[in-house]
């Protein structure tokens, strides 16, 4: 079995580095994204999902207001090991309090 390489960047919270990131996750090859963030009460949670890229019946543009509108996936495993997908759920993600995201086998890590 042959090893991935998972590539991992350190960036600063400014707001040219936002604005590559959107971009990036904009033309990314593969949708599948995950993403650690810290909601609004302060608790950490983890997003694993695919990007939303058209946000279609928005009346505006979220990665313009720095949000990553995400469709995350609701998995179960069975008692077997395999895992299906039930349920999807749309969530809109602010990049503000984003700590990583991970796609396309590259992995971008916020520091303040």
């Amino acid at each position: 079995m042959r090893k991935q390489s998972v590539n991992t960047e350190y960036v600063t919270r400014s707001e040219n580095c936002i604005q590559a990131i959107t971009d990036l996750l904009c033309n990314a090859k593969s949708k599948m994204v995950t993403v650690e963030f810290t909601k609004s009460d302060g608790a950490r949670r983890t997003i694993n999902g695919m990007i939303n890229t058209t946000a279609k019946g928005m009346t505006y543009n979220p990665f313009e207001r720095g949000l990553i509108p995400v469709n995350e996936n609701i998995i179960v495993r069975n008692e077997y090991g395999q895992c299906k997908t039930v349920l999807t759920q749309f969530r809109m993600i602010n990049l503000c309090t984003v700590s990583r995201i991970a796609f396309n086998k590259k992995v971008y890590e916020f520091i303040n």
